[in-house]
């Protein structure tokens, strides 16, 4: 059996900001306020009004006060909930992640998830040769785009958060990426 070649890839990542005003009058979840059925319906309708096409993507962020949100299965849920399938499958020193957002933005700093499902002992804090921070560079009016360095070998097996901060209103969110060659199974 011939031995695979992995052909370096961009893994583009779509984020999408929920204004507040789309929250139906339900304050935003931001700090110790969580997420509630009501705000993922809210969002929910929000995405389809503006850009359905994101209920197909699982690497899809949406943005609703200052937490991370994800389809899956057409559904939308906390990120933290769909890790297995939301999760970016980076292959080490070779590709690179692309963010996308509709607003200006900043890959702010990334460390080891907390309370990860793929670790290793000896992996790197930082996975990146260089950054972040990864400035969003403006393309359009509401289209801001960062892409990442490459990441460690070392970093392989690796669950890590990424903090992505949306400068306009500075808000903070975290979503979780994972290092392997091959990548770990979900």
């Amino acid at each position: 059996m011939a031995a695979q070649t992995h052909v370096d890839q961009v893994h583009r990542v779509r984020i999408l900001v929920v204004p507040d005003r789309a929250l139906q009058g339900d304050p935003p979840p931001v700090g110790d306020r969580r997420v509630t059925p009501r705000h993922l319906a809210s969002a929910h309708a929000h995405v389809m009004r503006t850009a359905p096409e994101l209920e197909n993507d699982v690497r899809a962020i949406i943005v609703i006060g200052d937490k991370a949100a994800t389809f899956l299965d057409r559904t939308l849920v906390p990120h933290d909930e769909a890790i297995r399938h939301a999760a970016i499958r980076v292959f080490t020193e070779s590709d690179v992640i692309e963010w996308e957002c509709d607003q200006a933005f900043e890959i702010a700093s990334t460390k080891k998830a907390e309370h990860p499902i793929w670790q290793k002992d000896g992996t790197p804090d930082n996975p990146f040769f260089t950054g972040p921070p990864f400035e969003g560079e403006r393309l359009s009016d509401n289209r801001f785009r960062a892409r990442s360095s490459k990441t460690r070998a070392e970093a392989n097996d690796q669950q890590y958060k990424v903090f992505i901060r949306i400068t306009s209103d500075d808000r903070l969110i975290d979503p979780d990426y994972v290092c392997g060659n091959p990548p770990p199974n979900p």
